[in-house]
């Protein structure tokens, strides 16, 4: 037999089992999301009840802000993500993970906040309460 009479029976038999060969239609393109993203944490260094601004990509919605691993109080919008404060329940020279989780995700800060004494700056009665995880 040679090679022209075998691809011509597989031909048949392909045909036979599978169906003639189809022209693939063009994929469907599904639009992506982009994921969150942590861009900025700012100071980042602070005591418990100081106010911390968080800036990203896609922070919107209702998220759940962590210092480590207490969250946040709720968290209050800005032009490109959330004013919140450091919550209770973290020691002073803690070195903690910034993480905001939303629907579309969750973010992580590339840089570590550092627990440190209240700010002077602000006064006590000024400070959020906060709630423990």
């Amino acid at each position: 037999m040679t090679p022209e009479e075998i691809i011509s029976q597989y031909r048949e038999v392909a045909t036979t089992v599978v169906g003639p060969v189809r022209k693939l239609e063009e994929p469907a393109r599904i639009p992506v999301r982009p994921r969150p993203q942590i861009t900025k944490v700012e100071p980042l260094v602070g005591g418990v009840g100081d106010e911390v601004r968080i800036t990203g990509v896609e922070l919107g919605g209702n998220p759940k802000i962590f210092f480590g691993a207490k969250q946040t109080a709720t968290p209050s919008p800005n032009a490109d993500g959330f004013t919140t404060t450091v919550p209770a329940g973290l020691a002073l020279g803690d070195k903690v993970k910034v993480v905001v989780s939303t629907s579309l995700g969750t973010a992580v800060g590339a840089v570590l906040f550092t627990v440190a004494e209240k700010s002077r700056n602000e006064s006590t009665s000024s400070a959020a309460t906060t709630k423990e995880a």
